[in-house]
């Protein structure tokens, strides 16, 4: 039983969250209540596994399932005679995975809610989002949702469960800031979106064919679609290069020469001037339209690495970094935080291990995230991250990871 089949009669909060205290703690229906209830220790440990199965069911899920499992393995491996003990081990347990769920709740309501207030930054925004609304019919409006839901979830597979924060002087990576992410989003929300829903017609027309109340839920599942995904790849490319590069002017055409013959010259040739001939009027039209357009590209490029007192900015450089970021699956990157995370449990083999597991990956996002998530392996006294590149120059590192080098190289000297 996955966790999307019974959940949606579960009490929600004001903010839209499961209320996974009631959920849990409810004297008269909480989970934890129903299980104490079975008062058969084979009852409690199988009801247990259950819910940590139910709960526990997304790509990158793996670790974070099997480390409860092993808890639960332990209870079950004690005296079963002894209920007390058993039932103090699943209620342990249990109570675990309720904190972990109420604070990712809680850090996901605060960045929905951060979301929702990001859209209305600024008049100029506003305005343009108003317009972009106006624009769409409902179909197109579920469109950009789910597109720009799929962007959210792409960042939030790095910054969940990173304290939002800074400590000290120490900034986070822009890759794991639950703020840029906002500011990414609404950049491709009011800015990209007119271009991508014209070249994504086909995929609305098709949602328009079917029931309203069906036309999300198919648009949700055709993103997920592997072959929807790469065809959705080459128009974001074609849509990032041109909200971000600058476009040159067309070469300008001759000036006319003064003088009395190359005036009876002009009058005869504009008698028989041909219909593609590219004109001084053509150029300064087309000039004026450059123009807009770079202004909106520096815009753009702006908004992205604008300065923040959370995080550290991208640089001009990552400008390509942060196109790709559309190619990340969630998923993925959640099995690639979970393997690294259990790659680092053993020291010993660790950097062997790890070198193993990197052929043919590209683990930068992957190796920031499970840090910033698991500070206490990567980044504090135990130190991890160094230790798993242990095999690696400085200069190997720098232009293979540049970002994570940049962000904690220090950590290598």
């Amino acid at each position: 039983m996955a966790e999307d089949q019974f959940n949606k009669n579960w009490p929600r909060l004001a903010d839209g969250t499961v209320d996974w205290k009631t959920v849990f703690s409810d004297p008269e229906t909480g989970l934890i209540q129903l299980i104490e209830a079975a008062r058969k220790p084979e009852t409690l440990i199988d009801c247990t596994a259950m819910v940590i199965q139910a709960l526990f069911t997304r790509d990158g899920d793996e670790d974070i399932r099997a480390g409860y499992t092993r808890a639960l393995a332990k209870v079950a491996t004690s005296d079963l005679n002894d209920l007390p003990t058993i039932v103090n081990g699943t209620t342990t347990i249990l109570r675990g995975i309720m904190k972990d769920r109420i604070k990712h709740a809680a850090q996901w309501a605060e960045h929905e809610k951060q979301r929702a207030a990001e859209r209305q930054h600024d008049q100029r925004t506003a305005e343009r989002q108003e317009r972009l609304r106006q624009g769409m019919d409902e179909t197109e409006t579920y469109f950009s949702d789910v597109f720009c839901n799929a962007i959210n979830q792409k960042f939030q597979a790095m910054w969940s469960g990173v304290p939002q924060q800074v400590t000290g002087a120490n900034r986070l990576p822009f890759a794991v800031s639950s703020d840029f992410a906002r500011i990414y989003e609404s950049v491709v929300r009011d800015t990209f979106m007119p271009s991508i829903i014209a070249n994504c017609r086909y995929i609305i027309s098709e949602a328009k064919r079917l029931d309203f109340d069906r036309q999300r839920p198919y648009l949700e599942q055709r993103f997920e679609d592997p072959a929807t995904h790469k065809e959705l790849w080459n128009i974001w490319n074609v849509t990032w290069q041109h909200f971000t590069e600058e476009k040159s002017y067309p070469a300008k055409p001759r000036e006319p020469k003064s003088g009395i013959f190359n005036s009876i010259r002009r009058a005869v040739k504009d008698t028989m001037v041909e219909a593609d001939e590219y004109t001084m009027e053509d150029w300064e039209h087309d000039t004026q339209i450059i123009d807009q357009q770079n202004a909106d590209v520096r815009e753009v490029i702006s908004r992205f690495l604008s300065a923040s007192t959370l995080y550290n900015p991208p640089q001009a450089g990552d400008l390509e970094r942060l196109k790709n970021m559309f190619a990340i699956r969630p998923g993925n990157v959640r099995k690639q935080i979970a393997a690294i995370r259990q790659i680092a449990q053993d020291k010993e083999t660790a950097s062997r291990v790890f070198e193993s597991y990197e052929k043919g990956k590209d683990l930068e996002w992957g190796l920031i995230a499970a840090s910033y998530q698991n500070p206490e392996i990567f980044l504090g006294q135990k130190q991890m991250l160094p230790y798993l590149l242990r095999g690696k120059k400085e200069h190997e590192l720098a232009q293979s990871m540049p970002y994570l080098m940049r962000e904690m190289g220090h950590l290598f000297g």
